[in-house]
């Protein structure tokens, strides 16, 4: 929209700015050619009148021959022998020039009637230093450009000036998602049009995030009443003395509380206040948990520099890392994490790679979404999971200024590409009421 108002604005001044060289370029080029047949027909005009009054042959000739040596090509002829190619002038200084002005060749014979026998025959040549139309153009369209160049400016300017409130009203549209905490109000400026845009977006803003925050608080409200029933399920299973019956009654009361705790980090949806931001070494993070996960008996590896410091929120971070691992150990033999530096200082990749039989392109994009799970296209070596681990993890890696990507390894297996980026570290004075809340 922005090159639209820009190029509705500046063709008509593109087009005038043409049209006014044109036009002044044809009258600069006529006057000077005016000029010049003004100046001749003066020149002409006193070489015909001393003719005129010349006594005889005798001084004629010499006039004839003085006009010659300025610059005339000039010859007393009889009336009778002018030929039709001569065009014939009155003695009028006005036809005159008028003849000399419409000049199209570059050499014109003019006939000037002496007296009622003779004439005096003038070959003319235009001047090579007369411009021409197209070299006066020229130059006079670049003028005219140059002038306009400002204006041009100012149209470009004013064209960002009015789509600015639009690029933000997209920008808005965009974070207004599961993951949107941005509290701040749009502001619209001082067009009415704009301004009415904008609290229709801001309504519906409101009515968006509070229609999530409803159902957020209910399921949390939901969660938390379960767990009191689970607890005495899982005291009166501890109760049973089938030995094989309480194995799977606990199986089941396990399941169903780690899937309402994975339920219960989604719905946070990864707030602000969820973990303070500060400076921590992933690489010694990165190895915190692959150790944990060696102990209960996954095979997992570490590569990466000794040392990579970066600005982040290392318990949401961690978490994100535990998800792509445990979703790796379950679908891979070996899984092997690699920390590398990103294409910028404050960019980092942590890859999560297992040899399991990886995903489809179709699967890739689905298993994003929240409860989907994929264990039919990519059968786990152990139990499955409840279909969150990689939404949490895509949304503390855009809380990281980030994303997620899941690539192809050679020969077989999955990538699980963590992109994070440096963020803002949290003030001493909201440290605490961060941790609290």
């Amino acid at each position: 929209m922005t090159k639209q108002i820009f190029l509705l604005s500046s063709v008509p001044i593109l087009v005038l700015a043409a049209f006014l060289a044109f036009m002044q370029s044809v009258i600069d080029v006529r006057h000077t050619h005016r000029e010049w047949a003004n100046f001749n027909a003066g020149r002409l005009l006193m070489v015909v009148d001393q003719i005129r009054n010349a006594s005889g042959s005798s001084e004629q000739a010499l006039i004839l021959n003085a006009a010659s040596q300025a610059g005339f090509s000039v010859k007393l002829d009889n009336l009778n022998s002018v030929t039709s190619a001569t065009e014939r002038v009155g003695s009028a200084r006005t036809s005159l020039v008028a003849a000399l002005t419409d000049m199209t060749d570059d050499t014109k014979v003019l006939a000037v009637q002496v007296n009622q026998n003779s004439v005096l025959t003038f070959s003319l040549r235009v001047p090579q230093n007369l411009p021409t139309l197209s070299q006066d153009f020229l130059f006079d369209l670049s003028q005219f450009l140059a002038l306009a160049l400002p204006v041009l400016a100012l149209s470009l300017y004013l064209s960002h000036r009015i789509t600015r409130p639009l690029t933000r009203f997209t920008e808005m549209a965009q974070r207004v998602s599961l993951q949107d905490s941005d509290k701040e109000a749009f502001s619209s400026g001082n067009v009415s049009e704009i301004r009415s845009l904008s609290e229709s977006l801001n309504a519906m803003r409101i009515r968006i995030r509070g229609m999530v925050d409803r159902r957020a608080n209910m399921l949390r409200a939901l969660g938390h009443d379960l767990r009191t029933p689970l607890t005495r399920l899982r005291m009166r299973a501890e109760c049973c003395t089938d030995p094989e019956l309480q194995r799977q009654m606990l199986r089941d009361i396990a399941m169903l509380s780690n899937m309402i705790s994975d339920a219960m980090v989604y719905l946070k949806n990864m707030s602000s206040n969820a973990d303070v931001s500060r400076k921590a070494d992933l690489t010694s993070l990165l190895q915190t948990l692959v150790t944990d996960f060696s102990d209960t008996g996954v095979p997992v590896t570490f590569s990466g520099p000794p040392r990579l410091p970066l600005t982040c929120k290392p318990r949401l971070l961690a978490r994100a890392v535990t998800n792509l691992l445990d979703n790796a150990s379950r679908y891979g033999k070996h899984v092997e994490v690699v920390l590398q530096q990103g294409k910028t200082a404050d960019e980092v990749l942590i890859d999560v790679c297992d040899d399991g039989p990886g995903l489809s392109d179709e699967l890739k994009k689905k298993v994003f979404e929240p409860f989907f799970k994929a264990d039919i296209a990519r059968p786990a070596l152990t139990r499955g999971g409840f279909g969150l681990g990689l939404p949490i993890a895509h949304g503390i890696a855009k809380h990281h200024g980030g994303s997620l990507s899941l690539l192809d390894r050679e020969p077989h297996g999955l990538i699980a590409r963590l992109t994070i980026r440096s963020i803002e570290e949290t003030p001493d004075d909201q440290r605490e009421a961060v941790i609290d809340t």
